[in-house]
């Protein structure tokens, strides 16, 4: 997808709303004085973009759409001598590609403009030390660009090799050229290895996340469920007899057999989770399924343990094994013998970078809820985060979700859910392998189990 040729709203992937943010103050610097780059497309955020479509004259519905950003582009130009926020986000870009001013003032002095000038040389653009629509793309084709392998060049590449010569994890030293070649793939491959990361010399997602974070990584699998089990949501190892029924109910469900149609299973894997209010109804088996000679295909559903229902279940299709490739997540809810389907489709590398930034999203809040002195009680990958402290409910920092509808899911305790289920039957994951598959069906259908309690906590 072309960075400009796509509709950006609340749905969005959070690097692209930032995008969209960035380019909102760049074009006028009072914009989003609240919240400003948060990530999150809430209420400011669709105000600032109807204002900017009123005053250009473009339909007016609060949605970045093609029209909308490409007019923002062509409108930004930050030019030497400017001042304002705006100023102050291009010079905090420069310093993330390792390239440095005097200061992070908002004003576009000399500093800057070396800078800009240093960008633009360094990403093989015209250098003029003006930071116009083509200096501002290619800024932010890097910053919302997910993997970086053999073959690239510029200003990620060279922020790449800086951090690789900074780290602690595996002794590397390598010249800073700004080309992803031999050298730097073999650096990489140390750093994966030493960092228990999936080692594949390319620096996707999760590499550049424990890269930039040297100091606050990513929590273990077991400290994540650890975290989880505070907050009430718990694993539980239930009998094999009870499990085994749980596998026969799933493999002989009528709706299941009809989207097999004619396949079979070969792995059925199967474990107990407890929701946070305490209840049996809320007593729930995962079952997620391998199916003979189709490596791409996985289902998984959920049972209330007590009623022995499956009421909601999903089909992941991968349609490759590259970032770019998609899969389809089919989910199908039961209600009075009445089946309906929801379908989506997401790129691998989108389905890696979910999970991760679900993992970010509540490592962030926890940190966020114990400087507060707050309990956490609820979080969201794309909705935010809801505290709970001896002031009532708080959403300070993050986008309204007092009105949240069944629409959120969980991704987090999918995450940990998946993660639990391969550590226990031994599967493969890798950066594009089976957790990431599993881990986002049950995120879609944990959904419809999870609202109950959380519609009773308003």
């Amino acid at each position: 997808m072309r960075i400009d040729n796509q509709y950006i709203n609340a749905e969005s992937r959070k690097r692209w709303i930032e995008m969209l943010q960035k380019q909102l103050i760049r074009e006028n610097p009072s914009a989003l004085p609240d919240y400003g780059v948060d990530g999150s497309y809430g209420p400011e955020t669709t105000d600032w973009v109807s204002r900017f479509q009123e005053r250009k004259g473009l339909e007016v519905d609060g949605l970045a759409g093609t029209e909308t950003l490409g007019r923002l582009r062509e409108d930004i130009v930050q030019l030497p001598g400017t001042t304002g926020r705006g100023v102050e986000i291009l010079q905090e870009d420069l310093l993330f590609f390792y390239i440095e001013q005097s200061a992070v003032d908002g004003s576009y002095g000399a500093g800057t403009e070396q800078g800009v000038r240093d960008f633009q040389y360094y990403n093989n653009l015209l250098v003029d030390g003006e930071a116009g629509p083509d200096t501002l793309k290619k800024m932010d084709e890097l910053l919302t660009k997910l993997f970086v392998s053999e073959g690239d060049t510029g200003s990620l590449v060279r922020r790449i090799q800086n951090q690789l010569n900074e780290q602690d994890a595996a002794d590397i030293s390598i010249d800073v050229d700004g080309i992803y070649g031999q050298s730097t793939k073999s650096a990489i491959e140390d750093y994966q290895n030493e960092s228990d990361l999936y080692v594949d010399g390319v620096t996707g997602p999760r590499t550049m996340y424990i890269l930039n974070a040297e100091n606050s990584p990513l929590f273990t699998n077991g400290e994540m469920e650890e975290e989880l089990e505070k907050l009430g949501l718990t694993f539980n190892d239930s009998s094999d007899d009870d499990l085994d029924k749980f596998r026969d109910i799933f493999r002989n469900h009528p709706e299941i057999m009809n989207v097999m149609d004619g396949d079979n299973f070969d792995n059925i894997y199967a474990t107990e989770m407890d929701y946070p209010d305490g209840t049996e109804e809320n007593e729930v088996v995962v079952i997620v399924a391998d199916v003979v000679n189709k490596p791409n295909l996985a289902i998984s559903g959920q049972f209330f343990k007590q009623s022995e229902e499956l009421k909601t279940f999903a089909k992941s299709d991968i349609f490759g094994n590259l970032p770019d490739d998609d899969v389809e997540i089919k989910t199908y809810t039961i209600d009075d013998n009445d089946v309906s389907i929801e379908t989506i489709t997401e790129r691998n590398v989108d389905l890696e970078d979910s999970l991760l930034q679900s993992q970010i999203t509540f490592q962030e809040a926890l940190q966020e809820s114990r400087v507060r002195e707050s309990e956490l009680i609820i979080f969201g990958c794309n909705n935010g985060v809801v505290l709970r402290s001896q002031r009532g409910i708080s959403t300070q920092d993050w986008t309204d979700i007092i009105g949240i509808t069944c629409n959120i899911a969980i991704s987090v305790s999918g995450n940990v859910l998946g993660s639990h289920i391969a550590a226990t039957f031994g599967l493969a994951t890798g950066p594009l392998g089976v957790t990431a598959i599993i881990t986002t069906a049950i995120a879609a259908i944990g959904s419809y189990y999870f609202c109950s309690w959380l519609e009773g906590q308003f």
